[in-house]
C-alpha cells in the first residue's frame, strides 16, 4: 500500500512538472503570437504609407521606404511611428521630401 502511495505520489510530481511547462509554452506561444500580430500591422502600415509616397512623389518602392527609414532616423522614431503619422495626418516634412535628397 506504502509503495502505491509512493508511486502515485511520483505520479503526480511528474503531471505537476509536465503542466508547468505545457502552461510555460502556452505563454512563450502566446507572447510570439502577439509579437507576430504587431509585426504584421506594422509592415501593413509601411506599405500604406509607402503607397502613399510612391503616388505623391512617383518614386519606387525602393525610394519609398529609404524616405521612411530615413525620416525614421532623422527623427529617432520606429518607423511605423513615423509610417502611421504619414498615413493618419497625410502629412511629410518637405525635408523629407525625394527632391531634398537628389
Amino acid at each position: 500500500m506504502e509503495q502505491q502511495i509512493d508511486r502515485l505520489q511520483q505520479r503526480v510530481a511528474v503531471d505537476r512538472h509536465l503542466v508547468a511547462q505545457l502552461e510555460a509554452e502556452e505563454a512563450f506561444d502566446r507572447d510570439k503570437i502577439a509579437h507576430l500580430e504587431v509585426a504584421l500591422t506594422s509592415a501593413r502600415r509601411i506599405g500604406a504609407a509607402m503607397g502613399i509616397l510612391i503616388e505623391r512623389y512617383k518614386i519606387s518602392d525602393e525610394e519609398a521606404f529609404d524616405l521612411l527609414r530615413m525620416a525614421s532616423q532623422r527623427t529617432h522614431r520606429k518607423l511605423r511611428d513615423v509610417a502611421e503619422d504619414l498615413i493618419f495626418t497625410g502629412a511629410w516634412d518637405v525635408e523629407q521630401s525625394p527632391e531634398c535628397h537628389s
